[in-house]
């Protein structure tokens, strides 16, 4: 669960003792929805993970066909 500061706009898991870690103020909410920190896959991954299933497909073919 996240939470964000009202005040400085700190975003993060942890709270010292029910403030904000960054300026100490208790005007704190929760943020809903998609995590923000969860980046999406890049195209260069996407791409570098369909040519291995490929690759693993190819070899697994030749050696038992």
């Amino acid at each position: 669960m996240q939470h964000q500061c009202r005040d400085c706009s700190y975003r993060g898991k942890r709270l010292v003792q029910g403030g904000c870690p960054a300026c100490g103020s208790a005007n704190i909410g929760r943020l809903k929805g998609v995590d923000k920190e969860a980046k999406p896959t890049s195209n260069l991954s996407t791409v570098v993970m369909l040519a291995l299933w490929v690759a693993l497909a190819y070899l697994l073919f030749d050696k038992f066909f």
